[in-house]
């Protein structure tokens, strides 16, 4: 069997390296995870599980869907999220829902995330032309001031 390291290597060929470590990168909500920091995660879990996760990836094909499925299961996590996924990691691999809850269990709720507000409504146009057709009626109405 091929080394983890082989195996993302060629996973990330043609995917471009970021300088900055994951837990300072902002994510967007409904991209994937980038795949050089999916293999990041791979790579820690090699060090901290040795064969036990090794075992998992199986042919390069395998570890390239692999590393495409975890980008797109671990999508709108930010890097704090995720570091503190792995800095606490159990005595054996997560699966990818596993290791989502565990980036997502704090110890105390101050450090939860905020939920995210509702969309912003779309603007009324007729509503803001009646209020401006009430405004005029009222300026009319009103006796100028001649200073």
């Amino acid at each position: 069997m091929k080394s983890v390291n082989s195996l993302v290597s060629k996973a990330l060929q043609n995917e471009t390296k970021t300088s900055q470590p994951i837990s300072t990168q902002k994510f967007e909500a409904n991209k994937p995870l980038r795949q050089d920091w999916t293999a990041a995660i791979f790579k820690k879990f090699a060090l901290s599980y040795g064969g036990l996760w090794t075992t998992r990836l199986g042919t390069q094909q395998q570890t390239d869907d692999m590393l495409k499925e975890w980008g797109r299961g671990l999508h709108g996590l930010t890097g704090e999220e995720i570091k503190h996924g792995l800095d606490t990691l159990p005595d054996m691999p997560p699966s990818l829902p596993a290791f989502r809850r565990l980036c997502r269990q704090y110890l105390c709720a101050a450090h939860r995330p905020f939920a995210r507000a509702l969309p912003k409504p779309p603007p009324d146009y007729e509503r803001g032309r009646e209020h401006i057709e009430e405004i005029k009626a009222l300026l009319k109405k009103s006796p100028s001031r001649e200073d």
